[in-house]
């Protein structure tokens, strides 16, 4: 395995998806269930695996019977269930995947993500056009809801820049910011930030990943025990190594916070109408 980084990262998300390809190969191949795919969102559907990620799957089709779907989607998830891997997943038709985009929020910007793994590459292409499109057409209506969620999130999490123990996913300026301003960019609310905040996440993810090998385990919040390790593990030597490893943390999330807020900002003014005075 390459050190960490983006050759670790690209090597993760090849050896899952060759997995899970064999796996699709050995239980779907005889089914007689065409138009039917496996696909991914989350850190496999955006190509970022790393040390301990978890899978995050859905099983499309095209309006087959329940129990058909129903078997097929249990011949892929125990198998998965019983290696121990941490896995999340769901069975959606063309049609629902449509749907979500008008009820579930979370699910709907997680879908951007969408990516082909095995099956029929055309329905899962056909469900991230539709996926798309439905969230452009609905993400005007939906941006006070986007901020809602992202306030009750820092209420929770707090801010990265300013944690000792901050949780560089969930946390404002933490990745998850990050898919925010992408999702904002795909609704067209709001062009790509100024800031360019593309190297501050991928040191987040090496965080994540240096995280992982100490702890192994898939969690995010950087506790001070681990302080050390992951400092170690990325290059900040000596006594001052896990001070050095906050500060580039802090520096990073400042960014990432600094690019939502950015787009969230033009996308709230192009959302507010033009007042066109009297002459």
């Amino acid at each position: 395995m390459p050190p960490l980084g983006e050759p670790s990262r690209a090597e993760w998300t090849r050896l899952a998806e060759e997995a899970l390809r064999q796996l699709w190969d050995a239980v779907a191949g005889g089914r007689g269930l065409p138009g039917t795919a496996l696909a991914a969102v989350g850190s496999l559907g955006r190509g970022d695996c790393g040390p301990e990620s978890d899978l995050d799957l859905v099983l499309l089709h095209r309006s087959h019977r329940a129990g058909d779907i129903d078997s097929l989607a249990d011949a892929l998830w125990y198998p998965l269930w019983d290696s121990g891997i941490e896995l999340d997943h769901s069975v959606r038709s063309l049609d629902e995947c449509r749907g979500i985009a008008a009820g579930d929020l979370k699910a709907s910007i997680s879908l951007l993500d969408l990516r082909w793994i095995a099956g029929d590459a055309d329905l899962v292409e056909r469900a991230a056009r539709s996926v798309h499109a439905d969230w452009r057409a609905t993400a005007r209506l939906r941006f006070p809801e986007i901020e809602a969620l992202q306030r009750a999130r820092v209420a929770r999490a707090g801010e990265l820049a300013y944690e000792i123990e901050g949780d560089v996913k969930e946390a404002a300026g933490g990745m998850r910011d990050a898919t925010f301003v992408r999702a904002l960019v795909a609704s067209w609310l709001a062009e790509r930030p100024v800031i360019d905040y593309e190297p501050s996440y991928r040191f987040l993810l090496d965080v994540r990943d240096a995280l992982a090998t100490v702890t192994r385990r898939h969690q995010h919040a950087l506790r001070i025990q681990s302080h050390d390790d992951v400092a170690a593990i990325l290059g900040f030597e000596g006594p001052a190594g896990a001070d050095e490893l906050l500060a580039r943390v802090s520096g990073a999330a400042r960014i990432i916070r600094g690019a939502y807020e950015d787009t969230a900002a033009r996308a709230r003014r192009n959302l507010t109408p033009s007042i066109v005075r009297p002459r």
